[in-house]
């Protein structure tokens, strides 16, 4: 890489400098890449065939069957499948040897609670060479798998790598003998550890985030900043002027060791054989030494602490923190299982944050249960993006759990070598840095390029916030980070990342804020307990339930209970106001609340000031509960992108309803939804205890994009747990109850709840969307109404039913197109022996007299009304259609809107052509036909655009009244 080359220049003029490095890009350039592969992390060819281990490595079969497989913290629900499938790609053909991965190691992982089968018996190990006289024993909290370690590096001439044993974590690595079939060993472990091994591979190789340029402007372009641009170009000076760092704050390096003895080092670098002589921190020697042979941890180490104020060349970040050095590899290629126990190594000797700047782009779940369990540590976990300038994620720093860092240049573009995948969640520089280099103790390189080199920046930041405050979360400071940035160009379009800016961050600490809990369940009830995040010292803050005061706390934590009560069933308002000095800092949420004991059947027609559904955005929740609710995500997403997005929200509708005057729809007022919707419609309590056959039914019509599970889908959901948990419901035809696609006219759909029978459950239609929203009908409005629904039981769909009606929605009919009456039809009939037609014309809702009425008593039961003129206003009038079968009972109503357009002139409908006519122009000239505030009336031609020309109608109607 650079670095490399950089060093070899020591003492040759600049000019020669260039010169040189030119021609090595030059020669890169040729090679195409070429060179030590590991140095790079390039993504390799996944038709590339492994020299060992392509042949008999095959998909495990019932290995991962096993139901605990998945039992802790999925991978993120937009991905897993797609993650999954890699992996058993990589099982297949592991790619190749020495590069993706090595073909002298295994790593091994167990299913929880795993023993040595019985019959299972060999050698014992000789003493010093079990699974208990191992270093690192801080790693085998759960003692009980060292059996099976033994067991396995016994039975097969085996010596034991690493293990780790913590909470999601239980993985051990062997090395094989030098005369060993790696294929052979991993096939028989597999058979004779069936149900006890969760997986065995060859260890899969992650590197180094380091970047080689390969275009030589880049190498002659020069910063006119400084080697330290980076640093001022974050705000660390005004930073600074609350902490440099508290020595109580660590930070791991997971990285090729550091130099301890380098002059900016040694006083903020702790020296393994002093701190921990009990453990073994160079994983990649065996020993305590952790020596830089490659420079790559030195770099990392002097961007985070390097020594400040002292008259010498640089400053880190963070100068007065502490680095806990972990050497996990001597070259630029390292094992999962190294990288693993590197890490949590890390959090078990007290590390704050973890900086890891290696990675793949191939997913692997050891990784993502070893992010996972350094979050649930308290820690944060830190990864680069990656270097291979594409589209892509990078593991384990892709993970959800981790925060993954790409690089920008000195105009916070995206440096061209960062990757810059959905799940890049902040950006920091990595382009011509300066830092520490491990040649000797005054050895510095000039030219830091990398992702890898952007990551430790961001640790540090972290570093200096929980220096500033230790009582913050690693969630408080992963929000602070991502959330106080600035604006970047060049990475993912439907993904936001910001620059960090430490300045910034750091006041979110210095002044008080309020952030609103993240619910992680649906409905609540009795006394709800919640906990804002607030940072700063407030001297107070205050709690109310829908303005009434709840409670007042001095002191943390800012734990407070709620009594809901009084509240039967509906929205709440939870808000805090803390107080600090004379500054004042707010934040609500709006929550469901239900405490009724159940109902049954409930008839919902959205007509009653009381409902019995209520609305709610879900944007601001947890993680977990966005997981557990969004069946297809759309492409990737995070939670942020939720929160930033999604405008639309369920709410009542006066136009079109299936009956009556109102319906629910999902969409804007515009009718049209957003990127990363998540909303729901949820009933109150359902007591189905006394039912066996409970079944839900509504009537709707929906414009969804559709195009497969990437893209948007309504759902139908039952939750019997407040929501914590939630159930697909399933269509009484079968299959699930999902929606998309374009149906213009109300249809009934039929929802299965004798799943539920018995139980007291809530009824949730939820409304999902990909970043790409839009109607799968262009020029149509968009969305999903919804009326008239029942939970009942017992209910008999053996009803007479129509397929098809000729006439189409929203039709213009009247004397202006000259239309004085309606021919209409049916289709697709089942049951079907009388078809009423009803033009339910102005006053809506009854028969009357505007109303006719046209009744189809025989095949093929075709109507014709007439228009009734010219008494009949302009309009929006409904077109019933009523069906009957041979006993007269009835099937569900159809309703087609349609327009009635009498008197040109008359925009406003109103019956008389005058002033307020010519006012309603306003603002509509050069609408078309299906945009937001279109009507026929005020398009005098019906030529589907309005135009100065349909204006002047209303002078030549000037005074004219029906």
């Amino acid at each position: 890489c650079l670095v490399n080359v950089a060093k070899h220049l020591k003492g040759v003029s600049m000019s020669r400098k260039i010169v040189v490095l030119i021609a090595v890009f030059a020669l890169l350039a040729c090679a195409g890449c070429g060179g030590n592969t590991a140095d790079r992390g390039i993504p390799i060819d996944p038709g590339a065939t492994g020299q060992a281990g392509s042949s008999s490595v095959a998909p495990p079969g019932s290995l991962r069957t096993n139901p605990q497989i998945n039992n802790n913290n999925a991978l993120p629900a937009d991905k897993e499948e797609e993650w999954e499938a890699q992996w058993q790609q990589i099982l297949i053909n592991p790619g190749t040897p020495n590069v993706d991965y090595d073909p002298n190691l295994l790593t091994v992982s167990y299913f929880v609670g795993a023993q040595v089968p019985k019959g299972i018996s060999s050698t014992p190990l000789a003493a010093g060479m079990q699974a208990a006289d191992q270093a690192n024993a801080i790693l085998r909290k759960d003692r009980s798998y060292e059996a099976l370690t033994d067991s396995i590096a016994a039975k097969y001439g085996l010596s034991i790598d690493q293990q780790v044993y913590i909470g999601l974590v239980r993985i051990a690595s062997f090395e094989l003998p030098s005369d060993a079939n790696g294929d052979a060993v991993i096939k028989a472990i597999r058979q004779d550890y069936l149900g006890v091994v969760e997986d065995v591979t060859y260890a899969r190789l992650l590197y180094a985030a380091e970047w080689i340029p390969n275009d030589p402007d880049f190498v002659n372009s020069s910063s006119t900043s400084g080697p330290q641009w980076g640093h001022r170009r974050i705000g660390c000076a005004s930073a600074w002027d609350y902490t440099r760092g508290d020595p109580a704050v660590r930070i791991a390096v997971v990285d090729t060791g550091v130099r301890l003895t380098h002059q900016e080092l040694t006083a903020h670098v702790l020296d393994p054989e002093i701190e921990f002589p009990g453990e073994e921190l160079d994983l990649a020697n065996g020993d305590n030494t952790v020596e830089d042979t490659r420079g790559h941890g030195t770099f990392i180490a002097g961007l985070i602490v390097a020594q400040g104020n002292n008259a010498r060349t640089i400053i880190g970040v963070a100068p007065e923190c502490e680095v806990i050095p972990i050497k996990i590899s001597n070259s630029g290629v390292a094992s999962n299982a190294r990288i693993i126990a590197g890490c949590l190594l890390g959090v078990e000797l007290g590390a704050k944050v973890i900086n890891l700047s290696w990675g793949n782009i191939n997913p692997d779940f050891r990784l993502r249960n070893m992010v996972n369990q350094v979050h649930a540590s308290g820690a944060l976990f830190v990864g680069a993006a990656g270097n291979n300038g594409l589209n892509i994620n990078y593991f384990p720093g892709g993970y959800l759990n981790s925060l993954c860092v790409g690089s920008t240049t000195q105009i916070d573009s995206r440096s061209s070598f960062s990757n810059w995948g959905s799940n890049v969640d902040i950006a920091a520089p990595g382009q011509f840095l300066k830092s520490c280099d491990s040649g000797s103790d005054s050895d510095y390189d000039n030219f830091g390029f990398g992702t890898s080199f952007s990551a430790p920046i961001v640790c540090a930041a972290a570093a200096l916030l929980w220096s500033i405050d230790p009582d913050l979360s690693n969630d408080d400071i992963r929000f602070m980070l991502e959330s106080t940035g600035a604006p970047t160009t060049g990475f993912h379009p439907d993904n936001p990342v910001l620059r960090l800016d430490l300045a910034a961050a750091v006041e979110t600490v210095t002044f008080v804020t309020v952030r609103p809990p993240e619910p992680d369940q649906l409905i609540h009830s009795g006394t709800v307990s919640l906990e804002p995040r607030i940072t700063g010292s407030p001297d107070r803050v205050d709690a109310f339930l829908d303005g009434v005061l709840a409670g007042t706390k001095t002191a943390k934590p800012w734990l407070f209970e709620f009594d809901t009560a009084s509240i039967l069933f509906g929205m709440a308002e939870f808000e805090w106001v803390a107080y600090q000095g004379a500054e004042q800092a707010s934040a609500s949420i709006n929550l469901l609340v239900d405490n009724s004991s159940g109902a049954f059947p409930i008839i919902e027609d959205f007509e009653d000031a009381q409902q019995d559904f209520a609305a709610l955005d879900v944007k601001g929740y947890s993680i977990s509960f966005l997981e557990s609710i969004k069946a297809n995500p759309g492409g990737s997403w995070n939670q942020e992108q939720v929160a930033e997005n999604g405008p639309a929200s369920w709410r009542p509708a006066s136009a079109f309803p299936f009956e009556g005057s109102a319906c629910y729809y999902m969409g804007t007022g515009d009718n049209t939804y957003g990127a990363y919707e998540i909303d729901a419609l949820v009933s109150r309590r359902l007591n189905l205890a006394s039912t066996g056959s409970p079944t839900a039914v509504f009537q709707h019509h929906f414009n969804i994009e559709d195009g497969g599970e990437d893209y948007d889908r309504a759902w139908v959901y039952v939750t019997a747990d407040n929501g914590l948990t939630f159930t697909a419901a399933t269509m009484r035809e079968g299959g699930e109850a999902y929606y998309s696609g374009y149906v213009q006219l109300w249809i009934r759909a039929e929802v299965d709840l004798s799943p539920f029978a018995g139980q007291k459950v809530h009824l949730v239609l939820v409304f999902e969307s990909d970043p790409l929203a839009a109607g799968e009908q262009a020029g149509e409005p968009a969305g999903w109404w919804v009326d008239k629904i029942v939970v009942a039981s017992n209910y008999n769909s053996n009803v007479p039913t129509v397929g098809s009606v000729s006439v189409e929605p929203y039709s213009v009919y009247g004397e202006v197109p000259d239309t004085l009456q309606i021919s209409v039809g049916v289709g697709a009939l089942d049951q079907v022996v009388r078809v009423r037609y009803i033009l339910d014309a102005q006053p809506l809702g009854s028969i009357d007299l505007y109303d006719v009425v046209v009744n189809a008593n025989s095949p093929p039961y075709n109507g014709v009304i007439e228009l009734p003129f010219p008494t009949l206003p302009n309009q929006l009038a409904n077109l019933k259609v009523q069906y009957f079968d041979g006993a007269d009972n009835p099937g569900p109503e159809i309703i087609i809107p349609v327009y009635i357009f009498n008197l040109l002139g008359d925009v406003n409908a109103d019956g008389a052509v005058n002033q307020a006519d010519l006012d309603a122009y306003d603002g509509t000239i050069g609408l078309k036909s299906g945009d937001p505030g279109y009507l026929p009336f005020f398009d005098s031609d019906l030529d589907g655009q309005i135009t100065e020309a349909d204006a002047s109608a209303v002078g030549y109607h000037w005074g004219e009244e029906l």
